[in-house]
């Protein structure tokens, strides 16, 4: 065990290190650098990030999710859904779907916000939200929205209230 000593708040360093409860038992996903898991399907096989590395698999060593910036979610066959970069930009995302070999699938954004996935079933939908700011009051919203069958759909944002999808 590792004990560490009280810090004032707002001093000294944090450091987060992820790890899999499987069986009762608590296994460290040890990669040398900090790690986030971000999803976990059925089959207990995870996404996440080592720190500017994307990843998935079962154990170390995982898979590399290249080009993926953020895995939010997995689903059975093993599709993540996250973001990428998208165009020149380095702040232009796009919500994507990485595919069981790595490859990239761009689900694009709605007019020019950006988007990101964060959930995917196992018929390949995903939920995520679309985010931007209103070019002339300057006000950041989001939209949430399913990307089903090989098309995105807006959601119905009530009024001008923001929205997020999370799950499927």
């Amino acid at each position: 065990s590792i004990t560490i000593p009280p810090q004032p708040f707002g001093h000294g360093i944090v450091e987060w290190y992820a790890f899999r409860y499987s069986n009762g038992a608590m296994e460290s996903i040890d990669s040398g650098v900090q790690a986030l898991v971000t999803g976990i399907n059925n089959a207990a096989v995870i996404v996440g990030q080592n720190g500017a590395s994307s990843f998935r698999g079962f154990s170390a060593p995982y898979s590399p999710l290249r080009d993926l910036t953020l895995p939010r979610g997995i689903n059975a066959t093993g599709e993540v859904a996250g973001k990428m970069f998208a165009g020149d930009l380095i702040n232009e995302e796009h919500a994507a779907i990485a595919d069981v070999e790595g490859n990239l699938h761009d689900l694009g954004s709605i007019g020019n916000w950006s988007s990101s996935a964060s959930a995917i079933n196992d018929h390949g939908d995903a939920t995520g939200e679309a985010y931007g700011r209103d070019p002339v009051t300057l006000i950041e919203h989001s939209r949430a929205f399913l990307y089903s069958a090989g098309r995105r759909i807006d959601s119905l944002a009530l009024d001008s209230a923001d929205s997020d999808a999370r799950g499927e």
